[in-house]
């Protein structure tokens, strides 16, 4: 069982942050009432894929610590691109990455540990955005890839988006008057860490 506090442990560590920020967006959002809770030790609540699908995005897209329900409101509401033009309910970024942690986990609990895994470097997670007083202006983009070469792709946006991106590059091309443009990767490695300890 993982704890909030150990989950913000292992997300710190993953990412090479210092625990102490991991610790402030985890306290932020568990007073936003975004990540289970229920008292300390015995009785603390066990995190689930959602909570470590929130932390990761918060702690992943913030440029600040303040900033931690900002980032994951803009970036954990993002829809698949184009399917906006379709009836609902869709699926957000943050459940998502939810599904897919859970995913994770449960192939790490199947894997025989006695296997030598092979280390996956690929990225499992970009977030981009652009850096800007009117942060409704430029819409944020986040693409998730799946499968362990990362192949497949799920580019994820604001409704109003209707093109894939797969690249910064192509991001940054239809950014018109943007100045400073930011992306955050998070590597399948450290994916596979995070949900190893759910």
């Amino acid at each position: 069982m993982v704890t909030s506090l150990k989950l913000a442990d292992v997300v710190a560590m993953a990412l090479g942050l210092p625990p102490e920020t991991v610790v402030q967006h985890l306290r932020n959002l568990v007073k936003a009432e975004l990540i289970s809770f229920k008292g300390y030790g015995r009785g603390a609540a066990q995190m689930t894929p959602g909570d470590a699908s929130r932390l990761l995005i918060a702690v992943a897209g913030a440029d600040f610590v303040k900033d931690s329900l900002t980032t994951l409101r803009a970036f954990g509401q993002l829809l698949p691109i184009g399917y906006a033009r379709r009836e609902g309910p869709y699926i957000t970024l943050e459940d998502h990455l939810a599904g897919l942690l859970a995913t994770l986990a449960s192939d790490a609990y199947a894997a025989n540990d006695s296997e030598d895994r092979e280390r996956i470097g690929h990225v499992g997670l970009s977030l981009m955005s652009v850096a800007s007083v009117d942060p409704d202006r430029f819409p944020r983009i986040a693409i998730s890839r799946s499968g362990r070469t990362g192949s497949g792709a799920i580019s994820f946006a604001t409704p109003t988006w209707q093109t894939p991106v797969i690249s910064i590059a192509e991001y940054a091309m239809r950014m018109k008057g943007a100045g400073l443009i930011r992306e955050r990767h998070v590597t399948r490695e450290v994916m596979e860490t995070i949900a190893r300890s759910l």
